[in-house]
């Protein structure tokens, strides 16, 4: 079963992705590259040639705030030895904030289209039609 997961997100990498990959067996993997800070920019530099490529929008950080996709050495360091349950709390309070935005938005956007269609509805040539049956008595 892992090496289908494996063969899956390989299949799944960009090209770019792949030469990253590439680049860090050709320098003898992750642990030499951290150790080596002219490799460590090289990679950033490479990382962010992609991340400017594919960028659909702002990130943010850990308070919050918009950043740039690219990482300093010393955070491209403390981002790898992160735990992936660290990785995956962090990621779901930037998934629910922007979770959050986007109902607020539907919900403001619904709002202001029943309102006008009750608009329409509460005021329209309907009200100028005499009703003769009620006006008589009958």
């Amino acid at each position: 079963m892992r090496s289908m997961v494996y063969l899956a997100f390989e299949r799944m990498q960009t090209p770019e992705e792949r030469d990253l990959a590439a680049f860090v067996q050709r320098n003898e993997g992750e642990d030499h590259i951290l150790k080596d800070g002219e490799l460590v920019k090289q990679f950033l530099e490479k990382e962010k040639e992609i991340s400017a490529k594919y960028d659909k929008g702002p990130t943010f950080g850990k308070d919050g705030a918009p950043t740039r996709s690219g990482l300093t050495p010393a955070e491209l360091k403390d981002e790898i030895r992160k735990e992936v349950d660290t990785v995956l709390t962090e990621d779901m309070k930037a998934f629910e904030r922007k979770l959050e935005t986007i109902e607020i938005r539907l919900k403001e956007q619904s709002d202001r289209v029943i309102s006008e269609v009750l608009a329409g509805v509460q005021a329209g040539p309907h009200e100028r039609i005499k009703d003769e049956v009620r006006s008589t008595g009958f």
